[in-house]
Order: C-alpha cells, then sequence, then structure tokens
C-alpha cells in the first residue's frame, strides 16, 4: 500500500483543527442518545451493514424517541 507523507503544516491543520464526520455526528448527540447507541438500541451503520437491517436511526437525533414512538402508535 503507497503512503504519502504529509508536511507540517498540513498535518497539523488536519490532526489539530477539523474534525472527522463521526467527531461531528457525536458532538450533536444528547447523553441519553450516546446511552441509547451504546446499548444497542441504536446500531451504528456498520452493525446495521452486518445484520442486513438498514434503517434511518438519524430520525432519533432528530425527533426524539418519545415523538417517533408516538408518531409509530398514532399511525
Amino acid at each position: 500500500m503507497l503512503r504519502l507523507s504529509l508536511d507540517a503544516q498540513t498535518e497539523e491543520t488536519f490532526t489539530k483543527y477539523r474534525k472527522t464526520h463521526n467527531d461531528g455526528v457525536f458532538d450533536g448527540y444528547t447523553q441519553e442518545m450516546k446511552l441509547a447507541r451504546h446499548s444497542g438500541i441504536i446500531l451504528d451503520y456498520q452493525m446495521l451493514m452486518e445484520r442486513k437491517i438498514i434503517g434511518d436511526y438519524r430520525r432519533v437525533a432528530l425527533y426524539g424517541v418519545d415523538r417517533l414512538i408516538l408518531d409509530k402508535k398514532n399511525s
């Protein structure tokens, strides 16, 4: 595998001043969401792919579990 090295300034910029996609996503989670994810109530994409269960769990972050349950009961 070819591995390129970066100059020191570029390396610092991309490790010190920028977030990864996952860091940005997890910063938006409340403590309850993090606990739900950790307990397995919410599965990450890798787990979903392995189990062949693909769902849109982003709705939990947008609306909250209580709202989604209420909507499901009302439909």
